[in-house]
């Protein structure tokens, strides 16, 4: 079968699947515009506050309590994820995560001391939480054959939700100020809730299966250690968001050089807005695109493509360190985890169990999105009194590593996804 005729099949079995439930498809397309409209809302203030504030040298302890945080939110997260509702999960989060913005602006206000660093370590941690819980719901609901074409338009509806944001993000903080675009947040994020129980109150796949019961976290860890297919998906995760997370400080660095103090900090918000609406442009091109891409190619050699380009990068901005090239590397790195990657490791849950679609995929995800953020700050703050080429250097042997693993990772995913009776590339 030639290429053209293999994209076209895919992509005909994917949408005809999907007319099955179109009320639930276009559920979760709404639900993941709205909440990435809540991030994109979010991030820019928070980060230009935060680097006026704090600087960008005080990311990394930033980074170490998103990274404690994020495994406390996983911790109680994974407990219940095998026997509640996850479309319940996901409003109970919502909802908590609203009412702790609330508080954290409200003592920022005041003076609290700190309560700016709390309200980053908030924004870096709920985002992940709430996509991940997403995730889950969208892994329980599909099959492979329907994830090709539904994936890419999740990750699309989830671009544009969040461009949409960061398109408007310099008027609005001239409009408003900077701080005060926090409160748009918060009622967006009650929204995400409701839409969520609304949208899969009809659903019985994502229905925890009888006789479940909570999970310690002890327990949960076990489901991944014991894995020989969810220990490589956690380290390839944890590699790829260092390497991401290192070209974020880079670029950070470089803006407060660029823009520094408070009377450049609507200047600062801009070009941050700039930088991810850029982002989630290039992100969106590559997510309408998913499903013919992967019919094309395959789950296999996407996902050994990226971490080369990655890798490529961050080596054009260790041998030219200027803005261009370090926005360029937070493009290419954050485009392709929002589109390709994200779509296609997503794709490496459908042949498992429920369990590990859960537990599995709480450990692995939730934690290791946000503690591989621990993982860069120690890179940092170990690295960055040798330099910052030395920094870059050791980024790029991690870019290398996340691409050896993918290695080991693919042709077990073809094992498992023969075995369990999927459809192929």
């Amino acid at each position: 079968m030639s290429w053209t005729r293999r994209i076209a099949a895919s992509v005909r079995d994917g949408v005809g699947e999907l007319r099955a439930q179109p009320g639930i498809f276009f559920g979760l397309c709404a639900l993941a515009t709205i909440l990435m409209f809540t991030y994109g809302l979010a991030r820019p203030p928070v980060k230009s506050l935060f680097t006026e504030v704090y600087g960008a040298d005080n990311m990394p302890w930033a980074m170490l309590a998103v990274a404690g945080t994020a495994i406390v939110a996983a911790a109680i997260y994974g407990r219940f994820a095998a026997r509640v509702r996850a479309s319940k999960l996901f409003f109970a989060a919502a909802t908590v995560i609203a009412v702790l913005f609330v508080i954290l602006r409200l003592a920022w206000a005041s003076g609290v001391p700190h309560a700016l660093f709390l309200l980053y370590v908030l924004m870096e941690t709920y985002i992940v939480v709430l996509v991940e819980s997403f995730w889950t719901l969208a892994n329980l609901t599909y099959d492979l054959k329907s994830a090709r074409v539904a994936y890419g338009l999740f990750c699309a509806s989830g671009s544009i939700g969040a461009g949409c944001a960061e398109f408007f993000q310099r008027d609005l903080a001239a409009s408003l100020g900077t701080e005060n675009v926090l409160w748009l947040v918060v009622p967006v994020l009650l929204i995400t809730g409701v839409l969520c129980m609304r949208v899969t109150r009809d659903s019985d796949a994502i229905a925890p299966r009888k006789g479940a019961r909570s999970i310690s976290y002890r327990e949960g860890w076990k489901v991944v250690t014991q894995s020989k297919y969810l220990l490589p998906l956690l380290l390839i995760v944890a590699s790829s968001q260092i390497v991401i997370n290192v070209v974020d400080y880079q670029l950070t660095d470089t803006l407060e050089t660029m823009y520094p103090g408070e009377d450049m900090r609507d200047q600062r918000t801009g070009v941050f807005g700039q930088v991810y609406f850029t982002i989630n442009v290039v992100a969106l091109i590559l997510q309408m695109l998913t499903g013919p891409i992967l019919g094309a190619l395959g789950i296999a050699l996407v996902l050994v493509a990226i971490p080369g380009l990655v890798t490529t990068a961050v080596t054009a901005v260790w041998a030219v360190p200027r803005l261009a090239t370090s926005a360029a590397a937070m493009v290419t790195a954050k485009a392709f985890d929002y589109s390709l990657f994200r779509a296609a490791k997503e794709m490496l849950y459908l042949p498992l169990s429920f369990r590990a679609k859960t537990v599995g995929k709480t450990m692995v995800d939730m934690n290791t999105y946000r503690a591989a953020k621990a993982g860069a700050s120690v890179l940092l703050l170990a690295l960055i009194p040798f330099g910052k080429s030395v920094v870059l250097a050791v980024t790029i042997a991690i870019a290398v590593l996340w691409l050896m693993l993918t290695l080991v990772l693919v042709p077990r995913y073809l094992q498992t996804r023969e075995s369990a009776g999927s459809n192929q590339d």
